[in-house]
């Protein structure tokens, strides 16, 4: 009679863990949904720029060039995050958390993060410079026509990585950095952990702000 109790509650265990396993992967997905809504909504990558999908590079130009990319605008130059994911892998100095967070990184996404920093160098260096040698409008800002800002990583594979890579940094950023707060995430993702709330706070009074973060909330699941 205890053992049969016992192994209920044992069951009742793993069936909660387990829904809370599904709880959280719906909660990233959504999570994926609202950034990418946030950054790239379809109307802006098709109807504004005439692009077929959102792997594309931004086609904002700030004045130290910007390498943001895809459906999360995840950038690569050299004072990135993804850039500091990459070069601080098990075996180097400093081994980023998130190769020990949950269940780490694949060698997939390892290899993946690479060729990502690579294309944010070529991003960088041929963005807005048609004449200079080697250039490809592939490389270029996304405003340039179709094709432009494409990159070398919109394969089909390369979106499935981008995606699954993408999902465990948010859950890293969402969960263990900013302690499921929406707005502490939103101020590390848009503005970095060094920038204040109080900065944020500031920026969030622009109506392109007020946009962003309604698009972000409306694909939010609470």
């Amino acid at each position: 009679m205890g053992s049969g109790l016992q192994g209920i509650v044992m069951t009742d265990r793993l069936v909660q863990s387990a829904s809370q396993n599904i709880v959280n992967d719906a909660f990233i997905d959504s999570l994926y949904d609202a950034v990418a809504y946030a950054e790239m909504p379809e109307r802006y990558t098709k109807e504004a720029l005439g692009q077929s999908h959102p792997f594309i590079r931004t086609s904002v130009t700030p004045r130290w060039g910007s390498t943001a990319y895809g459906p999360l605008q995840i950038t690569g130059g050299p004072k990135s995050m993804m850039n500091f994911i990459y070069t601080t892998q098990p075996g180097s100095d400093s081994v980023h958390d998130l190769y020990k967070y949950r269940g780490g990184l694949t060698q997939d996404e390892i290899d993946y993060m690479g060729r990502f920093v690579n294309q944010a160098n070529k991003f960088l260096e041929y963005g807005r410079e048609p004449n200079k040698e080697g250039y490809d409008k592939r490389y270029d800002y996304s405003d340039m026509g179709q094709g432009s800002g494409i990159g070398d990583l919109s394969s089909l594979e390369d979106r499935k990585t981008y995606e699954s890579l993408a999902k465990k940094i948010l859950h890293y950023e969402f969960f263990d950095q900013a302690g499921a707060d929406p707005m502490l995430f939103l101020k590390n993702w848009k503005m970095g952990k060094t920038k204040s709330m109080e900065e944020f706070d500031r920026w969030r009074q622009s109506e392109d702000a007020q946009q962003y973060i309604q698009r972000f909330n409306s694909n939010l699941a609470y």
